[in-house]
């Protein structure tokens, strides 16, 4: 369970640095070079470093945190493969939670700053930017959220977001009884 909390500890300051913590001058920043995609990673280590015990003594995985995020972020305009935007910000995210699932495993014998139900409450309140955010792309896009999920768009071989969400709890389950054990 342990694992499990320092992944959630992970996921919530990703999803704070990623969204709120990025302000429009980080963001401007970003675009330009590398100078901004460092900062930005920076924010990513800070808000981790707060969030669990002991991650600042285990350095090297501030490290690989860093360097993980900062190689996304800079991959992201070359993802030829996702053509629509509302897509990209899914690969790019679900990339982040992969990285994070890897440093969190690695961390699993480091202990959250925040007990379980103000982690649980806090992931519950940090993720509505990001909603609001994939929610934006999509109007942007002129897509509704009733489009996305319930109908194919690229064709009948695409499966639906909806059809695809039915597996996160299969995952989830899967992360919890598996992954974050020993």
């Amino acid at each position: 369970m342990n694992g499990f909390l320092v992944f959630l500890s992970l996921l919530v300051g990703h999803l704070l640095a990623d969204f709120p913590l990025q302000t429009d001058t980080v963001y401007r920043l970003r675009q330009k070079g590398w100078h901004g995609l460092l900062l930005h990673a920076g924010i990513h280590v800070a808000v981790a470093a707060l969030l669990i015990h002991g991650l600042v003594q285990q350095w090297w995985l501030l490290l690989v945190l860093g360097v993980l995020h900062a190689s996304i972020d800079a991959l992201k305009p070359q993802m030829p493969v996702v053509r629509r935007p509302h897509a990209r910000f899914l690969v790019d995210q679900a990339l982040h939670v992969l990285s994070l699932s890897l440093v969190a495993w690695l961390a699993r014998d480091l202990h959250p700053v925040l007990s379980a139900p103000w982690l649980y409450g806090l992931a519950a309140i940090a993720f509505m930017p990001a909603l609001l955010m994939f929610l934006s792309i999509l109007k942007q896009e002129n897509m509704s959220l009733q489009t996305l999920l319930y109908r194919e768009i690229d064709g009948p071989e695409t499966p639906t977001l909806y059809h695809l969400a039915g597996w996160i709890p299969v995952v989830l389950v899967l992360l919890s009884q598996v992954h974050w054990t020993g």
